[in-house]
């Protein structure tokens, strides 16, 4: 796989997902190695859901007691809803045609949800929220997740993905500066810089990461 490569050359890229990455400027491995992150995500511990999280993005461990529930409205948008129990607090979870999730979830065990806490009617609800596996939740809290730009149709985890594949299939140049200039300016290579900006260790790693790239813009436009 070559930086020129075309896009739907990348595992799982088919003529759909091909067609809205276009509609953000990607068209070939490089532009999508080039592709950054509008922003970055690092999960919260979970919290027990109080008036003062209200209106927060925060994380909940909850048990579901029974199966969640599904019902069609008037305008044909499929709702599915149920009740975790963040220790004695209920929290009403509520998804929007996404009636694929329903399996996911079994009556009496804890998982971890993610999403923005209102308080209507007497009660925490969170419309939408991410569902993880206690486990694989604490092994993303690890991790600084990346946030893309993102079109109607396309997910943030579908370019997660096509990002992760061209990482790991293109031959991605170390060093495109004259060798004089990374040594002088203790750069990391051009490659690394690519991967840290998409999957940084840390913000400061993503701060190095940044400045590299940035002189190499600078310093090819004279």
């Amino acid at each position: 796989m070559e930086m020129l490569s075309n896009i739907d050359t990348i595992k799982g890229v088919g003529e759909k997902t091909t067609k809205l990455l276009n509609k953000l400027g990607v068209y070939t491995i490089e532009d999508i190695l080039l592709f950054f992150p509008r922003t970055y995500l690092v999960y919260p511990e979970p919290s027990i859901p109080d008036k003062d999280s209200v209106n927060s993005l925060i994380s909940i461990s909850g048990r579901i007691k029974a199966s969640p529930k599904t019902f069609r409205t008037r305008n044909r948008m499929d709702i599915l809803s149920v009740t975790a129990y963040a220790g004695d607090i209920p929290v009403d979870l509520v998804w929007f045609n996404s009636n694929y999730i329903k399996n996911s979830m079994e009556p009496g065990k804890v998982y971890i949800f993610y999403g923005r806490l209102v308080f209507d009617k007497g009660r925490f609800k969170i419309s939408q929220p991410a569902i993880f596996e206690p486990e694989k939740y604490l092994e993303i809290q690890k991790q600084i997740q990346p946030i893309y730009p993102l079109t109607k149709g396309l997910s943030n985890t579908t370019i997660l993905k096509a990002v992760k594949e061209a990482l790991n299939n293109c031959c991605i140049p170390d060093n495109r500066l004259p060798e004089y200039l990374e040594q002088k300016n203790g750069f990391m290579s051009y490659s690394d810089a690519i991967r840290t900006y998409h999957f940084p260790d840390s913000f400061d790693s993503l701060v190095a990461a940044r400045k590299r790239l940035a002189y190499e813009e600078m310093f090819s436009l004279y």
